[in-house]
């Protein structure tokens, strides 16, 4: 299914639709004594009892909670890597210094190009292919109307962190999808014959990281914004699914009228949402070959 055809199903199923703001992105967040206040770039106020920040690997709503967090509550949230369950899982000594910004947590070792292409006649809805080689992998999967999604993954000359990460241009993901040409995906089937056909893509840095606090106060992060692991095979898109779905009790046990001040610590922080994170980015890069 494509993103777009996703969120207009989403967007049908909301009741109250005028609630629905577009093209706001959030700028500040102002804790209050019965809720939390957003400020967003265009100067709309929202006020509202929790904030969930599902706003990405780059989220602002993580970066506003350690803002706030650093002054209501000093060195609740680590500061750099060597004091941090964040990358604990990514063993290179090389990694293990003071960081300025938290947000360095955050590594990278692949990079990805992926798209849509049309009709091949390789692949029907819902079949999927899997390819896994040293250095690089690829996932193809058929879609509605003979659409193919697939996505290409490279690995990068080192591991790169924070502000290294690098960004990538149309030309950067042309060399790379040259070098992967004559990939074979299926019989008779390659890389070259998807990214002739393409309708989209688009090559990204794959960050990864499982930060070891999701939540400050009323405010909580999910999604790529609290865990970013590998997409490099599909099982990792129901767990995001999973992680990522508050059950109503869940919400109203969380904003219910209460004396004591309200906390997030049990909605998507749960130990066995890490567990299963961490498990699934020890495993995705056993597939592909990552060596510790």
């Amino acid at each position: 299914m494509d993103r777009q055809t996703l969120i207009q199903v989403l967007f049908e199923s909301i009741t109250y639709k005028f609630k629905v703001q577009v093209n706001q992105r959030v700028v500040k967040v102002s804790p209050r004594e019965d809720g939390v206040e957003v400020l967003t770039n265009s100067g709309l106020t929202v006020q509202g009892d929790i904030l969930v920040g599902a706003d990405g690997v780059h989220s602002t709503v993580r970066r506003e909670m350690w803002r706030l967090a650093e002054t209501l509550q000093p060195g609740y949230f680590p500061a750099s890597i060597s004091d941090s369950k964040s990358t604990s899982l990514h063993q290179d000594p090389t990694l293990t210094f003071e960081l300025s910004e938290r947000s360095l947590a955050l590594v990278c070792e692949y990079a990805c190009i992926f798209g849509i292409s049309g009709p091949t006649g390789h692949f029907k809805g819902g079949d999927a292919v899997s390819v896994f080689r040293d250095h690089y992998s690829c996932f193809v999967t058929g879609g509605p109307k003979g659409k193919v999604y697939w996505f290409i993954f490279s690995g990068l000359d080192k591991p790169r962190i924070g502000k290294d990460i690098p960004r990538f241009t149309k030309e950067d993901e042309e060399r790379l999808a040259t070098k992967y040409k004559d990939v074979e995906i299926a019989d008779g089937l390659f890389f070259a014959d998807l990214y002739a056909t393409k309708m989209f893509s688009v090559m990204t840095p794959l960050e990864e990281g499982v930060f070891e606090k999701w939540h400050f106060g009323r405010m909580i992060t999910i999604g790529d914004a609290a865990h970013k692991v590998r997409i490099s095979l599909y099982p990792y898109l129901p767990l995001v699914s999973q992680i990522c779905s508050f059950t109503p009790l869940e919400l109203r046990e969380a904003i219910r009228p209460s004396s004591r001040p309200l906390h997030l610590p049990m909605i998507s922080t749960k130990p066995c949402n890490k567990r299963r994170v961490s498990l699934m980015w020890t495993y995705q890069h056993c597939l592909s070959g990552y060596k510790q």
